[in-house]
């Protein structure tokens, strides 16, 4: 008889949960009239149940929290005189927009330190400052 598959219709296999001592690593066979397995198995839906409750209340929470604003860009200024450096307008940090290629800056849309999606622009005033 395969442990994993039984033959026999009142029969089922089930984690033994013992709670407020250690768990045990084995699984026991238990009659589908034996009250331990009636047990464990309003256990398991308690817990999903309470589960489906919280996973509610942190989408909701979720939905309300300034990290869904992140989505929307903000405008940041590049310093071409200062490698590129640009200040997040969320968190105030500075980072190095990306790296120069050669041709240009590979860009990234996002600040490292607080994931705020920025669009970056050079500053108008850039050619009239000089900083040697």
């Amino acid at each position: 008889m395969n442990k994993w598959k039984p033959n026999y219709a009142e029969e089922y296999f089930v984690p033994y949960i013992n709670f407020g001592k250690p768990i045990s690593s084995g699984c026991v066979w238990l009659s589908r009239d034996d009250d331990h397995a009636r047990y464990n198995a309003n256990i398991v839906f308690q817990t999903a149940e309470e589960a489906l409750e919280l996973a509610e209340k942190m989408l909701a929470v979720a939905k309300d929290s300034p990290v869904n604003s992140r989505d929307n860009p903000l405008t940041a200024y590049r310093y071409v005189y200062d490698n590129g450096r640009i200040k997040c307008p969320n968190c105030s940090k500075e980072f190095v927009w990306g790296y120069y290629d050669g041709d240009g800056y590979d860009e990234i849309n996002y600040c490292p330190y607080c994931g705020q999606r920025i669009n970056v622009v050079d500053n108008e005033d850039d050619e009239e400052e000089s900083h040697e």
